[in-house]
């Protein structure tokens, strides 16, 4: 089953792929694979630069989702530096230490903040 990620709700299934605009597609496992792949893809289409950068959980948050200078908050606490929960993509640090539902309105707010539609994004669930 193939839904777009603007309707998706993390159930019993799981995330076996993803699909971006450009028909391009990555083999997941995991939901936090689904935010890690979209940042991935956004920032290899220079859709994602620094300038919206940090970009925080919800408006007016002091803790971020991606920052494009160090893996820390506005708070001055250091994103979690396990390699399951921080990844570095060409600069940029995204953290990702979270549940499903979260996980899918987080990269949607990524996709949204940069001018796209979460609409575009597919995931393939098992």
């Amino acid at each position: 089953m193939v839904q777009p990620l603007s309707n998706l709700n993390p159930g019993d299934s799981k995330p076996t792929e993803i699909s971006f605009p450009d028909n391009s597609k990555v083999l997941i496992t995991t939901w936090k694979a689904i935010l890690v792949e979209v940042a991935r893809w956004l920032i290899s289409n220079n859709l994602l630069n620094a300038s919206p950068c940090p970009i925080p959980f919800k408006d007016d948050s002091r803790r971020y989702l991606i920052s494009a200078s160090n893996p820390t908050h506005g708070t001055g606490v250091p994103f979690r530096t396990d390699s399951h929960k921080v990844y570095k993509i060409d600069g940029f640090y995204i953290t990702a230490n979270y549940g499903g539902k979260d996980l899918i309105k987080y990269t949607q707010r990524i996709i949204k903040q940069v001018g796209q539609d979460p609409v575009r994004f597919k995931v393939r669930l098992s």
